[in-house]
């Protein structure tokens, strides 16, 4: 009496498929700092708070979408196939790059605008003789 033995492969574990928190992380900041602008432009706040949501928030918030935008592609590249999140992580890329690249032109404008208007004002006053 002979007993075959058969072989059968082990069962494949299935690839634990993950999703990279940074990437999503990179998304939500990216689209708070353009969410904040309204509310520091249109909603009842006192002033002091409107400041503090227009110059430091939104820019900071944007800079964390740049930053973990970037950390998330290095950990998905790295991490073989078992993270996911690539077109957060990019969503989140550009949006950051993007309210960044609005915001010095907007600064470069309004300079401008200011000279401009410090010259017209300076010629006026030229122009009606005052002193």
């Amino acid at each position: 009496m002979t007993i075959e033995s058969t072989s059968q492969p082990a069962p494949e574990t299935p690839n634990k498929q993950g999703f990279s928190f940074l990437a999503l992380l990179s998304t939500l900041t990216g689209a708070l700092s353009y969410l904040l602008i309204p509310f520091s432009i249109f909603g009842n706040l006192k002033s002091w708070l409107s400041i503090i949501l227009f110059f430091i928030c939104s820019p900071a918030s944007a800079l964390i979408a740049i930053i973990t935008g970037h950390r998330s592609h290095r950990q998905i590249k790295h991490s073989n196939g078992l993270l996911s999140g690539l077109k957060f992580s990019n969503a989140g890329l550009i949006m950051g790059y993007v309210f960044f690249a609005l915001s010095i032109l907007t600064i470069v404008l309004i300079i401008l605008i200011t000279g401009n208007l410090i010259q017209g004002v300076s010629n006026l006053i030229t122009s009606l003789g005052i002193n």
